[in-house]
């Protein structure tokens, strides 16, 4: 399962994909971030054709459309908190052995709004973004409380800056041995 932080774009600017029809945002989906989302996705799980990541299951930690946070019209954690009980029956629905967040403010707000308890961090990597340094990968265990088992999650530089390879080669090997056949 991939959640970013919110949908972002306005309404006179994004595309509704139809998943019910088999449609995917990473593949039909709109935008750079979006079909960055999808190539990570194929390169970490070694798949040539878009097809082989038409069953991985998408949303956002925030439902609310903005095309940035300030636009948002409402403090992060709680469009988080408003979000959170329909989230958290999608994922109980679905689930998954693994959530890659596209970010770590998805990451973030994910935490606080849904209770989740750290079991175990993993490793960090950083990297330069601007004159700051960004989370291009992380990796922990996450218990949820609608969960009967822990789910790893991971973190990578939000899909809008592109691919960073060092996130690219730790998905690889974690997707490697968490979807072994």
């Amino acid at each position: 399962m991939v959640l970013g932080l919110n949908p972002g774009g306005s309404a006179d600017n994004f595309k509704l994909v139809d998943v019910a029809a088999g449609g995917s945002e990473y593949i039909e989906g709109y935008g750079p971030t979006s079909q960055n989302i999808g190539r990570l996705l194929q390169r970490a799980l070694g798949v040539s054709s878009p097809e082989g990541i038409r069953t991985v299951q998408g949303s956002n930690v925030i439902w609310r459309r903005s095309p940035n946070m300030q636009s948002l019209g409402i403090r992060v954690p709680v469009a988080a908190k408003e979000t959170a009980p329909h989230l958290a029956r999608l994922i109980s629905y679905i689930g998954p052995r693994a959530i890659l967040f596209g970010g770590k403010a998805a990451y973030d707000a994910f935490l606080g709004a849904h209770k989740a308890r750290v079991v175990t961090q993993g490793e960090t990597i950083l990297g330069p973004n601007g004159s700051s340094q960004a989370v291009y990968f992380g990796h922990s265990a996450l218990s949820l409380p609608y969960l009967s088992g822990n789910v790893e999650a991971f973190i990578v530089l939000h899909p809008s800056k592109g691919l960073r390879d060092p996130a690219v080669n730790r998905l690889k090997f974690h997707f490697a041995r968490l979807f072994a056949a």
